[in-house]
């Protein structure tokens, strides 16, 4: 059994991934998006090359959809404007099952603003760039001034780029267009412990 104490810090993540980074690349994949790594034969480096590379909160994948259907105990659904989840205990889910038919513990419809942060996150996510919006274009660059000093990403304009060096942060990048998650936690950091 094992305790929050024996788990790796944030810097000791880091060098995780560094290695393993490396090792997959010596092994002849590339990296395609976040923790996602593809041989040249692989449908999704294809999908990259071809530009249809798609991405959900299940990872990425080389077909395009906007529905996937969670089944069972804790599962989540998308329907491309609504999310759904499934209760978390087998008990409590079995129980609704019986009695409702159905086991949802908490969804979320999106409205107009959280359908168009989505679509430049999965821009962001899939092909390392996307065009800002001239309305929150200022509070973005704001939040990401510090990696651009660090040169992580580069603006030409609207235009928001991954550089290499800044490829293992997307997921910190995606955070500056996610306005709902960012105006819930103001406090959270740009480089928080998500490698």
């Amino acid at each position: 059994m094992f305790t929050e104490v024996d788990l790796p810090s944030g810097s000791a993540k880091r060098e995780l991934y560094e290695v393993s980074r490396e090792m997959f690349l010596k092994a002849g994949y590339i990296e395609i998006g976040m923790d996602h790594f593809a041989l040249e034969s692989d449908s999704l480096f294809q999908a990259v090359k071809n530009g249809n590379l798609h991405r959900n909160f299940m990872g990425y994948t080389a077909k395009t959809t906007d529905m996937l259907l969670g089944l069972g105990v804790s599962a989540i659904s998308d329907s491309w404007d609504c999310f759904h989840q499934n209760e978390k205990i087998v008990k409590k889910y079995q129980k609704r099952i019986y009695s409702e038919g159905f086991a949802t513990l908490r969804g979320h419809k999106l409205n107009e603003e959280d359908l168009i942060q989505r679509s430049l996150i999965l821009q962001l996510s899939t092909s390392g760039k996307v065009i800002v919006p001239e309305e929150i274009l200022r509070e973005v660059r704001l939040y990401l001034a510090s990696m651009e000093d660090d040169t992580l990403v580069r603006w030409e304009g609207n235009l928001l780029s991954l550089t290499e060096k800044g490829r293992p942060f997307l997921r910190n990048v995606c955070t500056s267009l996610d306005l709902r998650l960012r105006r819930k936690s103001p406090e959270l950091r740009v480089f928080s412990s998500s490698i």
